[in-house]
């Protein structure tokens, strides 16, 4: 079951081998009406399908879907053999189903999904195994971006992708990640403090940084720094660096002391869907200064894996730096660039002008994001949970994903 952006508790689209538009009609046959908000709160009711189609329960008919033909139940729905096309409506507050039943080998269902899922970008997804079966679910999270994933069984289903953050379930908004910047700064996440998003470090505190040495886990870094000219530029690399030395890796949650269900949660940092490629784009006069903060959580990360830098035929310097750094790296014009964009589907585009955050001037490099902001831009981040509490064989198989974020050793 996938939810879509912005209803992260209400199924939008769901993906069912074997299942017929006739199964959705039987499934919300006696779905619990209500006729207004004080009615649901009094009822308890908070599942509840909206009668009428008034102010407060306002509901259209969209062409091409089947109309429920239960008396007061505005449910919509359709089935059909491939996936929704891409920028599905998500028909806020309406309770809208399509249903993907596909035929042949589930694994290529499953690949099919990862594409359309990192192309449309809902929050969160839930996957209901057979048999205790983690293989696909533990697939799809590694070859999607999704911010909340919950895993459900054989009588302990996931019905809907709630989170609770204070308990680790690390939740919030990401646009489809090549178009963030069109929508937004920063991906919105929970739990984190609004004033982070408008924070940055004073130039004082980044000239004290760059007088650090890096992690000592990541002393090979000290190559890129000493490359490096603008100390405010260099603070901010070892700012990143040691937050990125501190926060990596698969994080457990906690579920046993607020009163809810107490599920099995991993949260933390991780790299872009496997197999897809992040293209950082460098003009003919884009320095080391200007790339190495975005270049950061790549070249010390296992995301490294994941980068191509492609720069301009004409910047011969930052060439030979990066071929220098061992950084993957491709000598192309503009046209050639946006050729490659075109015809290798990557999962993340930052052209020049947006490298250092978007904030900063070549000719200014001093104004920076706190760092849990900034890492946001590049990797995922989110959580997993099982229905189940304490599920260890979950925790087993899920931790040893190599989706988590990890340090690289050299």
């Amino acid at each position: 079951m996938i939810e879509n952006s912005g209803q992260c508790t209400a199924l939008r689209h769901a993906l069912v081998p074997g299942a017929s538009e006739a199964d959705l009609k039987a499934a919300f046959e006696n779905s619990p009406t209500v006729t207004s908000p004080v009615d649901a709160l009094r009822e308890g009711a908070f599942a509840g399908v909206f009668t009428g189609t008034d102010v407060e329960a306002p509901f259209r008919a969209t062409p091409g879907y089947t109309l429920h033909d239960a008396p007061g139940i505005n449910i919509a729905y359709r089935a059909n053999e491939a996936l929704p096309a891409d920028g599905i409506d998500e028909m806020w507050r309406q309770t809208y189903v399509d249903l993907t039943t596909p035929q042949g080998d589930l694994s290529d269902s499953v690949d099919g999904l990862s594409r359309w899922l990192v192309r449309n970008q809902p929050i969160s997804l839930a996957v209901n195994t057979v048999g205790g079966d983690l293989t696909h679910a533990r697939k799809l999270f590694e070859q999607t971006g999704q911010v909340v994933y919950t895993i459900g069984y054989e009588g302990n289903p996931a019905l809907t992708v709630q989170a609770r953050p204070q308990e680790g379930e690390v939740f919030g908004e990401f646009p489809v990640r090549r178009d963030l910047g069109k929508y937004t700064r920063y991906p919105v996440v929970v739990p984190s403090p609004t004033p982070a998003y408008n924070s940055t470090y004073e130039p004082s505190f980044l000239e004290e940084a760059a007088r650090r040495a890096p992690p000592a886990s990541l002393a090979y870094a000290s190559t890129l720094l000493d490359l490096m000219k603008s100390p405010h530029s260099k603070g901010y690399c070892v700012l990143v660096m040691e937050y990125l030395a501190d926060a990596v890796g698969v994080h457990r949650g906690d579920g046993s002391q607020t009163g809810g269900p107490n599920r099995t949660i991993l949260f933390g940092l991780q790299r872009p869907p496997l197999g897809q490629q992040t293209f950082l784009r460098c003009g003919s006069s884009t320095t080391l200064d200007e790339l190495a903060p975005t270049l950061i959580p790549f070249y010390v990360t296992n995301a490294r894996d994941g980068l191509l830098v492609s720069v301009d035929s004409a910047n011969a310097s930052l060439l030979a730096h990066l071929r220098a750094l061992n950084v993957l790296t491709v000598s192309e014009d503009a046209a050639s660039f946006d050729t490659r964009c075109t015809s290798e589907e990557p999962y993340n585009v930052v052209p020049p002008e947006a490298l250092a955050d978007r904030n900063n001037h070549p000719d200014d490099l001093e104004t920076f994001p706190l760092v849990g902001q900034f890492v946001s831009l590049y990797v995922p981040l989110g959580h997993v949970k099982s229905t189940q509490s304490d599920d260890q064989k979950f925790v087993e198989f899920f931790s040893a994903s190599a989706k988590w974020l990890r340090l690289q050793n050299a």
